[in-house]
């Protein structure tokens, strides 16, 4: 592990753990994986709704399909109530700031269609704050009555919640907020992705998911970038000068190769992780210390031979004492599968072929991460 390496994030706050009206029975904890620093910021301001990240039903319908574990506030109060406002506010809110946490927001309007409202209380006049679990409503409680200590009391709302959540230890960044990580003097761990991004998801519900489950990671300061916004629909009327700009900015971050960074991969792709030890100043080249671009082979139909890859023996072998030093010190059996002939690979064809070439993928994957963030 690089001594370079170090946390940014502040501790998170110490509350107490108190009993709460609804008894002290041990309550499963479900893990939250992602949060988010955008909005959660010291210097960010919360007022109202403003840390709600607002969802349409596609997206609660992708959540849940994927077997997330999120949180889910169904909105069903009117946006001038004083009794709502007072709760976000001065409860949820300032919860939500001290953890850094993602809370998806839906309306009941959105939900009106949908008969059976994936086992959420819902009700007009007040709101329901729902902890999915693997795409299903583990735990919820509403705002029904204005004198329940979860709409009234913060310590007894923190006790509710930690009770029943573990917070998240990979948080989602905007371009400024990563832009002042590469500024610093810290090293972090940072994810580009696309959320729609089919490497990404299947990335994200196995190794990923598995990892997160699987380790302590008590300092966490790994952080993950959605490229979904930068990426240009070919229906776009400026389709060619956004393409340009899209570009510009994978060949910002350092996800395309050149001959000043080879740890990049073709003109950038995604999934990709890099370890990045800051110099202030550089984006790319040097200042990332550990790289992987995962679930991105090409293969020959006739043989199911693997043709293309970001593990190369040609890459390793530039790169085992540099930006793969973290693969050349592992127990990883196969450190590069370019020409490996991957049995059943012909007939494959999207998560089943990815699945055939997770027990080569995934360990290496685990190696960046316990590198990177353990």
């Amino acid at each position: 592990m690089c001594a370079m390496k170090k946390s940014h994030l502040l501790p998170f706050a110490l509350l107490p753990l108190l009993l709460v009206a609804c008894g002290n029975e041990e309550q499963p904890q479900v893990s939250l994986r992602l949060g988010t620093l955008i909005g959660n910021r010291a210097e960010d301001k919360v007022t109202h709704l403003s840390q709600i990240t607002w969802i349409k039903k596609s997206v609660l319908t992708r959540l849940v399909n994927d077997e997330e574990n999120f949180l889910l506030l169904l909105h069903g109060s009117a946006d001038t109530c004083t009794c709502y406002t007072e709760w976000h506010d001065t409860i949820l809110s300032r919860y939500s700031k001290s953890h850094n946490l993602l809370i998806y927001g839906i309306t009941l309007a959105e939900l009106e269609t949908d008969s059976e409202y994936y086992g959420l209380d819902r009700g007009q006049g007040y709101d329901t704050l729902a902890i999915f679990s693997n795409g299903k409503v583990k735990y919820q409680h509403n705002t029904a009555k204005s004198d329940d200590p979860f709409v009234t009391d913060y310590a007894q709302f923190v006790a509710w919640m930690e009770k029943r959540v573990k917070y998240p230890v990979l948080f989602t960044v905007d371009e400024e907020i990563l832009d002042g990580f590469y500024e610093g003097n810290e090293g972090f761990t940072v994810y580009f992705g696309r959320d729609t991004c089919p490497d990404c998801t299947y990335l994200n519900r196995t190794g990923l998911r598995s990892f997160i489950d699987s380790h302590s990671i008590k300092e966490p300061n790994f952080f993950y970038i959605d490229f979904d916004p930068y990426r240009p629909s070919p229906s776009d009327p400026d389709y060619e000068e956004r393409m340009v700009a899209y570009q510009a900015i994978k060949d910002k971050y350092g996800l395309s190769w050149s001959e000043d960074n080879p740890a990049g991969y073709g003109t950038g792709a995604f999934p990709t992780v890099y370890y990045v030890n800051p110099d202030g100043e550089s984006f790319s080249g040097d200042v990332i210390e550990a790289a992987g671009v995962f679930y991105n082979e090409s293969f020959d139909k006739e043989t199911g031979k693997v043709t293309g890859s970001y593990f190369t023996k040609e890459r390793y072998d530039a790169a085992s004492s540099s930006y793969l030093t973290y693969l050349k010190d592992s127990k990883v059996e196969t450190k590069y599968y370019e020409g490996v002939v991957v049995e059943g690979s012909k007939d494959a064809k999207g998560d089943a072929k990815k699945e055939l070439l997770r027990p080569y993928e995934e360990p290496i994957f685990n190696a960046l991460l316990e590198y990177c963030v353990l």
